[in-house]
């Protein structure tokens, strides 16, 4: 079984999540609730409580790293760090008569060009958690600890990791595609679309504040730069990179501010969603690197001067449906982008699995040999 539970409440995006880090223990909010509510429905199928399902044996989920932040202080009777969530997760495994291997991943250790650092933009700190969950009494017939089994587990992921990083261009399409030049066409659009509103508030009257020029005004002041300069580009730049024209003066302020200037001939993909947060410093652009992509999130494209289709978000996840594949070129892109924002690739997911199987597999065998064998050949196996 595979089961992603709600990050929202450990996210680091999330302000309240140093107050959120029990939410395991007391089976509380998303996080908590969904997770607990896992483990009790597949102990039932593991039991065969539903005959007409299926009687799982092994269980994997994902979480984001925030899982593993401890809350402040210490416990005043024994002095140790309080558990974290990612603590509390295993003692309620446990509890299922379930061992839990835990594991962080980055979609970068298996070549793909994506980096998950969301909440500090300068810390490459990538990888989500991912667990794998199975019965105890297996590792009890094979006779081993759970030392070996962790041993093993690492073992296989290493065999499967890849340090050649993959060319961004591999994911993304030629400016000649027609899903780009849609692409383009709708940023046209929406920039006429956004000028006609301005242009009627003033007519009204009416204005709208903004909360980022503040932080940005800060930032600017950390670098050295004069906040009122403007980082829209010149009109001949976005007559000639149409694909600009879907950014907002927020995003132009911010490319200013992290050295984006156009045309940029660097390989990036840089999300453009989410304000700027650290008044201390501004994010740092990595050639060669996308950013995570988000059900809401715009990233540009820098080489292309345009922003990330869905289309592309998908194959930078690693989720690629084979021949039909080009099918997905009919969907509306919002779909695509949304359904790709799920912080899920692909690559990890199958390097837990492969991992997974290996060590059910051995297990298993260790089983058979500790069950039909002598101590000998169980030592000889376990070499």
């Amino acid at each position: 079984m595979f089961a992603g539970f709600p990050c929202q409440d450990v996210s680091k995006l999330n302000p309240s999540a140093p107050q959120n880090r029990t939410v395991i223990r007391d089976a509380s909010k998303r996080t908590g609730t969904v997770f607990n509510d896992v483990l009790a429905y597949f102990s039932k199928l593991e039991a065969g409580n539903w005959p007409e399902l299926p009687k799982y044996k092994s269980l994997i989920l994902e979480n984001v790293l925030g899982l593993v932040e401890r809350p402040p202080g210490t416990n005043p009777t024994t002095g140790e760090p309080w558990p974290s969530n990612l603590e509390y997760c295993n003692h309620l495994a446990r509890r299922h008569g379930l061992l839990m291997l835990a594991f962080t991943l980055d979609p970068r250790s298996f070549g793909m060009p994506v980096t998950r650092s969301r909440a500090s933009w300068n810390n490459l700190r990538t990888a989500l958690v991912w667990l794998i969950c199975f019965s105890e009494a297996l590792l009890r017939d094979a006779h081993m600890t759970e030392a070996d089994v962790q041993q093993l587990a690492q073992s296989v992921i290493l065999k499967v990791r890849d340090a050649q990083i993959r060319d961004l261009d591999e994911f993304l399409l030629p400016l000649s595609h027609p899903l780009v030049q849609a692409e383009l066409q709708r940023a046209k659009q929406l920039h006429a679309k956004r000028l006609a509103a301005e242009e009627s508030r003033k007519t009204s009257g009416k204005t709208k504040s903004a909360k980022w020029p503040e932080t940005h005004a800060r930032v600017c002041d950390q670098l050295g730069l004069d906040w009122w300069d403007s980082g829209v580009p010149a009109e001949d730049v976005l007559r000639d990179h149409p694909g600009l024209l879907r950014l907002t003066d927020r995003q132009f302020d911010f490319l200013r501010m992290v050295g984006v200037n156009f045309p940029d001939k660097r390989k990036f993909c840089l999300e453009l969603s989410q304000n700027q947060r650290n008044t201390r410093a501004a994010r740092k652009v990595v050639s060669g690197r996308a950013d995570i992509i988000t059900p809401k999130g715009m990233q540009l494209v820098g080489h292309q001067a345009r922003c990330l289709l869905g289309y592309e978000g998908l194959l930078l996840q690693g989720i690629h449906y084979g021949p039909e594949h080009f099918k997905l070129e009919e969907q509306d892109d919002d779909l695509l982008r949304d359904l790709a924002g799920n912080a899920f690739n692909s690559y990890c997911c199958a390097a837990i699995w492969i991992t997974k199987q290996c060590v059910m597999a051995t297990l298993w065998e260790a089983a058979k040999v500790a069950t039909n064998g002598s101590e000998d050949d169980l030592f000889v196996f376990r070499g």
